[in-house]
């Protein structure tokens, strides 16, 4: 994908979360659970400011820091939650146990 296409959906996923999340009323309690999830399972400190003032102040450096540690540690996000536990599965020999989504349904009258 060429780096300007990626610049462009990565700027209209944080338009989307900007203009969405305040909203739900959900921006600092979901974001600041995933982040601590992050922490928890890669073992990061807590810096430079605690998860819940990162999402409140700063939500957009918040999502960008968490995107790249993702990828840093060979994860794609782009792919979705569903798409990285298959992955995962394939990875350490558990074919069986990858659920695939339905094929394209349409609607009928």
């Amino acid at each position: 994908m060429p780096l300007e296409m990626d610049c462009a959906a990565r700027r209209s996923g944080s338009l989307s979360y900007l203009l969405l999340m305040p909203l739900l009323c959900s921006q600092v309690v979901m974001g600041s659970k995933y982040r601590a999830k992050l922490r928890k399972k890669f073992n990061l400190v807590e810096a430079p400011y605690g998860d819940c003032f990162s999402h409140v102040f700063c939500s957009c450096c918040s999502l960008c820091q968490e995107f790249r540690e993702l990828q840093s540690r060979g994860l794609d996000p782009n792919l979705g939650w569903n798409e990285l536990l298959a992955q995962q599965a394939m990875q350490q020999g558990y074919p069986d146990q990858v659920q695939q989504p339905p094929h394209n349904q349409t609607m009928s009258k």
